[in-house]
């Protein structure tokens, strides 16, 4: 009886090995951490009881993990790839919560755009996903992230996940939307796009989730609609967007920009920012010409999720007071314009001249990203003081007057607190950032902090992440390999922190 007791745990040891953790594969099984595992009823050596058919109820998931849990079971992953907390059924075999975390690696093809993406099954059958997390190298600190979710029934849906602090310096995990999660608040099983935005490039990741428990059917609200006449007579000639309950101006995105990953960067680049039209209802885009002005034409361009033309029906109305006209599109299929990024072009006469101009809008959740554009936040506050070192505004930048010699004291105009969860390094016009260290100064034996960064997350500006809980107050030196025209130089920065 002993013997076969060993044998039993000698053949679960083999199974389960704790120190093996390989380097994944893009397209193979998800690695699973060494947290606790729970093992189905229907596996368990030598069980009496018939293997069940069909999934797992919910009640065998146990309750929904709290953000602690989810957070001590993951592991730092310092490469490409995307991590999902999952609960097993059947209850946990360790004392604590029953939370496994998956990790697969991103292939190299992907990550720099030479590749299209394959799909990477991030649970295994039975796993209900509770978050979702994409991991990085250290110098590839995403500003943003989209998900979309897939649909056989229409185009990609844009999702508005819960972000809660994940492991890593400026890294985060996503609960399910919650208007679009299981009864459990679980992710849904389906295919899923996620949109990485790098600064220089938009890296996208696909997913899938094998299996999840039932979502309960949500009833829609109906919408109250507004007669077109009444609410177009209140507007002021432009664009505008019209939905269930009225009509909304687009008082924004025009210039239109260069790209998606401008106008996603907008104003944290020094751009304008993109018309924002928070409604899940938009059925048409429109145009009103002014007095005396007769609207031409207009389309409508997807940009994101998927570039080209958006197939639309074109309505002109007439009678509006003080003899105006609008000329609306509309989605060809009848349904409301998917959440995504457009671009809306009208032409008109005026004057006996034809006029043309382009705005970009985009359709976001009614139910506000969570949590604000951190670095992109931040990055909307320092653009504006690139070019003003002594930095009176009194945000935690770092100027490097010279890329061929560093300081050994910290520069007055540089304020950095252990609030601060980012600080940005400016570098002079025509130099780029390529590596960076940061080390605690006057620390026996000290090792590098555990920064991320995002390198020219535009022209002369890098972010970084410093560690969750912020960094200790005291002096660092930042080592930094910059590149210029004349070859690549290294210099020693000294940067200090102060108290809150």
């Amino acid at each position: 009886m002993v013997a076969a007791s060993a044998a039993v745990l000698f053949l679960g040891l083999a199974i389960w090995k704790p120190w093996d953790r390989g380097s994944g594969s893009p397209t193979g099984s998800p690695r699973s951490s060494a947290a606790a595992v729970a093992t189905s009823p229907a596996v368990v050596a030598g069980s009496p009881a018939p293997i069940p058919s069909g999934p797992p109820a919910a009640a065998a998931y146990g309750p929904f993990p709290s953000d602690a849990a989810l957070l001590g079971a993951t592991t730092r992953e310092p490469i490409w790839g995307v991590r999902a907390l999952v609960q097993r059924p059947g209850g946990p075999i360790f004392t604590g919560q029953n939370i496994v975390e998956r990790w697969v690696s991103v292939a190299p093809d992907t990550v720099d755009g030479t590749g299209a993406p394959s799909a990477l099954e991030i649970a295994q059958p039975d796993d209900e996903v509770a978050a979702i997390g994409v991991t990085t190298m250290d110098d590839a600190l995403p500003l943003d992230i989209h998900f979309w979710r897939d649909s056989d029934a229409g185009p990609l849906e844009r999702l508005a996940p819960v972000a809660i602090a994940g492991p890593d310096a400026g890294s985060w995990l996503w609960l399910a939307d919650p208007t679009r999660a299981t009864d459990r608040g679980t992710w849904q099983a389906g295919r899923y796009e996620i949109d990485v935005l790098l600064g220089p490039r938009i890296v996208r990741l696909l997913v899938t989730i094998p299996t999840s428990t039932p979502t309960t059917a949500r009833i829609a609200l109906p919408q109250f609609r507004s007669p077109r006449g009444f609410v177009l007579a209140a507007l002021d000639p432009g664009p505008f967007a019209l939905t269930g309950g009225g009509a909304i101006p687009i008082a924004a995105g025009n210039p239109p920009f260069v790209d998606e990953r401008a106008a996603w960067l907008g104003t944290a680049a020094g751009f304008t920012s993109a018309a924002r039209v928070p409604s899940a209802d938009v059925t048409a885009f429109g145009f009103l010409a002014g007095p005396g002005e007769a609207p031409v034409v207009i389309d409508v361009q997807s940009v994101a999720p998927g570039a080209g033309p958006f197939r639309t029906d074109h309505e002109v109305i007439d009678g509006l007071p003080g003899g105006r006209r609008a000329i609306l599109a509309r989605p060809a299929n009848g349904d409301p314009f998917p959440e995504g990024m457009y671009v809306l072009t009208a032409t008109w006469m005026t004057n006996g001249l034809e006029v043309t101009a382009s705005w970009w809008v985009e359709v976001v959740p009614t139910i506000p990203a969570s949590p604000p554009n951190a670095p992109l936040d931040a990055m909307g506050r320092w653009v504006g003081l690139l070019d003003q070192p002594d930095n009176d505004a009194g945000q935690p930048l770092v100027f490097i007057a010279d890329p061929e010699s560093g300081t050994d004291e910290c520069s007055r105009s540089t304020r950095i607190t252990g609030d601060d969860p980012l600080f940005g390094i400016v570098v002079p016009p025509g130099v780029e950032l390529s590596r960076l260290r940061m080390v605690p100064l006057d620390v026996q034996q000290s090792a590098d902090i555990a920064i991320r960064f995002a390198p020219n997350a535009i022209d002369r500006l890098t972010v970084v992440a410093v560690p969750p809980g912020g960094l200790p107050t005291r002096d660092y030196d930042i080592f930094l390999t910059l590149r210029t025209a004349a070859g690549e130089t290294r210099i020693a920065q000294r940067v200090c922190v102060a108290p809150a």
